[in-house]
This record gives structure tokens, C-alpha cells and sequence, in this order.
């Protein structure tokens, strides 16, 4: 969450890439922050309220916490970085680039098999919202910020799991009314 946080206080600066990168480093809570926050558990807490909770939604639940983390790792890998400094720098000069890779991809499809035997449709649903997450987390990567950094992995993580959460709930009502 504090990257979340961090990504949503220099977003809402509206500053150069650069300056936005001194914010991200920046101890102190903005109220732009505060309000995305409180936006985001609201949105969260509705999400979770209107899911019908079955087995197999626990079951997809679990998978969506693991692959958005997979998600997350290939991103900070895969994506260009904003700066040489930081934990995600470092995390990325310590690991063998292409291990990592194959065991996030292995990470990544057993998630995406146990979600499609516990439910194909919501399956579906979450793995594109997933991609679209990741597409999102690319663009403002990149246009905001020049590069991915460690709060932009975070801030992917909350965005990713509440568009999967999201991708369930949807995916329950389209089946209702079909």
C-alpha cells in the first residue's frame, strides 16, 4: 500500500518525471494520497461486499494473490527502470534475469490452470484483468515516471488485485444472467 500511496501522491503533483521521482522518495503523505486511499478500500470493501463468497471464489482469491506478485516480479524485470538507485535496482542487479523470468512464468501458468479448474469464466475475467493492469502499469511507467521503480511495483499490486477482485465480481454477475 505505501507504494500505492506514493505513486497516487506524485501522479496527482502533475510535476516533471524527475520531480515526481523526489515525491516518490519523499516521506510525507499528500492529501491526493489520502484520498485515493480511502477511494481505493471503499471501492475494496464494495467489491468484497457484493462477491458471493463459494469455494471456489477462496480458491480464486489465493491464485490472484500469488500471480499478481508473479505479475509484479516479470514487470520490474521486464520494464525499463526509472533510476539505478533503490530496491528495485538492487533486487534487479542480485537476480539471474533469466531464472527469474522462468520461474515467474511457471508461477504465473500454475495460477492461471488452478483459476481456470476452479472457475473458466472467472478465469477469463481476471486474466484480462490482469493484462490490463499490467498495460496501465506500463503507460504510467513510463509517461509519469520515466521507469518502473519498487513503488511502482507496489502501486501495481493494489491496482492489480482490486482489478482482479473486481474481474470475479463481474465475472459472477455475467454468469447470473446468462
Amino acid at each position: 500500500m505505501d507504494g500505492f500511496v506514493d505513486v497516487c501522491d506524485a501522479i496527482s503533483s502533475h510535476a516533471s518525471p524527475a520531480k515526481k521521482r523526489k515525491i516518490l522518495a519523499d516521506p510525507h503523505v499528500g492529501a491526493f494520497s489520502i484520498i485515493c486511499t480511502v477511494l481505493y478500500l471503499l471501492i475494496y470493501c464494495a467489491v468484497l461486499y457484493e462477491i458471493d463468497i463459494t469455494l471456489p471464489v477462496v480458491g480464486l482469491f489465493a491464485c490472484i494473490y500469488v500471480l499478481e506478485r508473479a505479475l509484479s516480479g516479470m514487470c520490474a524485470l521486464l520494464f525499463p527502470k526509472s533510476t539505478d538507485k533503490g530496491m528495485l535496482a538492487a533486487f534487479n542487479r542480485e537476480a539471474s534475469e533469466q531464472s527469474s523470468m522462468l520461474v515467474l512464468v511457471i508461477v504465473f501458468a500454475a495460477c492461471v490452470v488452478c483459476m481456470v479448474m476452479l472457475d473458466w469464466v472467472a478465469a477469463i475475467f481476471v486474466v484480462v484483468a490482469a493484462a490490463i493492469a499490467v498495460v496501465y502499469l506500463y503507460v504510467t511507467a513510463r509517461k509519469q515516471f520515466g521507469g518502473m521503480s519498487g513503488d511502482l511495483s507496489g502501486f501495481f499490486l493494489q491496482i492489480a488485485e482490486l482489478a482482479m477482485l473486481v474481474a470475479v465480481l463481474v465475472a459472477q454477475k455475467v454468469v447470473f444472467f446468462l
